[in-house]
């Protein structure tokens, strides 16, 4: 049995921790508890009939949560045995228990932000977003948006604005000013004239649309509730923001193209973005 009790961040730090765990249960065919489900619950509905060799349970008790996150904190300190590496610095022991495929009670092996087992959501990305599907409400604003913006033989590429409390997060190193964005954006656009681009923008503060208007640039602000906001980002052909799991999750999700930008000077370009394969260098600067 897999338990994650990670317990802290926002809705898009909760849902990526619930997928590492849900990734390692499907590798090692092993059930899985999560106990902080509130986050996962609110922007998808699970279908178990896409897993049907394991069984997950999802609990949303964040009192519970830190109560069992505690308890692991000293069974660690008692047995040196479950600290966050413990599979992520040895990565041979998942790939040993995905071997064996049976049902015995598997040591916890999350309940810190830092575990990590990138392998299994690679392997199975199809299978996590089929179980985590986006809730129908969150689905038909960014669908009807997309509908009068996207055009034949246009690339359409998903800005985050990430504001908000990025204006302090790591001393404001990722908060970027209108005047950097529209530089994105236009480096990006200039590194493909064969192509009409067009951009659409989502953030967590009011959007200038005019500003980038008038430096002829064609944008949407699409920004609607984070739950939709990660569902518009998912139908653009591509991604671009701040190193952020908002993106990370909408790209992983979508299966689109990401590239997280890390300072103000960058240039932007199609060759830049990939495919999202890990998290282990989300934050690296």
């Amino acid at each position: 049995m897999v338990l994650s009790v990670q317990s802290t961040g926002q809705m898009c730090n909760r849902i990526v921790s619930f997928v590492q765990s849900l990734g390692t249960a499907i590798d090692c065919g092993q059930n899985l508890v999560h106990f902080n489900a509130d986050g996962v619950c609110s922007f998808a509905e699970m279908h178990p009939e896409v897993l049907p060799d394991i069984r997950v349970v999802c609990k949303s008790h964040p009192t519970l949560c830190r109560y069992v996150e505690y308890c692991v904190i000293i069974l660690c300190k008692i047995f040196k045995s479950l600290p966050y590496w413990y599979y992520t610095g040895n990565a041979h022991r998942c790939e040993k228990w995905r071997r064996r495929g049976n049902k015995r009670i598997m040591p916890i092996v999350h309940w810190f932000w830092y575990f990590r087992n990138d392998n299994a959501i690679v392997r199975h990305r199809e299978k996590i977003c089929a179980f985590l599907r986006a809730k129908d409400e969150h689905c038909a604003r960014p669908r009807n948006l997309l509908v009068g913006f996207r055009e034949v033989g246009c690339i359409l590429v998903g800005v985050h604005m990430r504001r908000g409390d990025y204006r302090e997060w790591h001393r404001g190193k990722f908060y970027f000013d209108d005047h950097s964005y529209a530089r994105f954006m236009e480096s990006f656009r200039d590194s493909c004239p064969e192509w009409r681009v067009k951009f659409l923008l989502v953030s967590n503060e009011k959007i200038n649309v005019d500003y980038y208007r008038l430096r002829g640039l064609k944008v949407l602000d699409a920004s609607g509730t984070p739950q939709e906001d990660i569902v518009s980002l998912s139908m653009c052909d591509y991604v671009m923001g701040p190193p952020s799991t908002f993106s990370w999750w909408a790209a992983y999700y979508g299966d689109r193209p990401l590239l997280h930008i890390y300072g103000a000077s960058e240039k932007i370009c199609r060759e830049r973005f990939a495919k999202v394969l890990a998290l282990k260098s989300l934050f690296a600067s």
